[in-house]
């Protein structure tokens, strides 16, 4: 007897958990487990790309994951009140897509530092108010 694969992540978060595995929180934990892994892969693909592609120096390099340390919290902030106002999907869907477009345009950069690190700064901050998003919807 198979089962369906739904059924299985079922089961395989009532044995994890101990409880039934609720589908809403279950969407919820996929995409968060889906977005934190691409991002997380994205910013090690932008310090190698930085200094490979666009010649950047290390200490450029840490100025950029600096800048965007520094302003994707207010961003992610900012971006719960737009998410209480507009909807978090709405905030997931721009963010999300405005941060893709921004990586995508990392190719058009050419040799160009000051934009290749704008943009991966501008990608970070962008996508801080989706983040925010997300994290909401589990606890709503």
């Amino acid at each position: 007897m198979t089962k369906k694969p739904a059924a299985l992540l079922r089961g395989c978060g009532k044995l994890l958990l101990g409880m039934e595995w609720d589908p809403v929180l279950g969407r919820a934990a996929v995409v968060h487990l889906i977005s934190g892994a691409s991002f997380s892969t994205f910013w090690s693909y932008a310090g190698v790309w930085a200094i490979e592609a666009s010649g950047a120096t290390t200490g450029q390099v840490g100025v950029m994951f600096l800048l965007s340390a520094v302003l994707s919290p207010p961003a992610a902030w900012l971006g719960g009140f737009v998410s209480d106002a507009v909807g978090r999907r709405n905030v997931l869907v721009a963010s999300t897509g405005l941060q893709s477009l921004l990586i995508l345009c990392l190719c058009l950069t050419g040799h160009s530092v000051a934009w290749g690190i704008a943009l991966v700064v501008l990608a970070g901050v962008v996508w801080a108010p989706g983040r925010s998003a997300v994290n909401a919807i589990v606890a709503d």
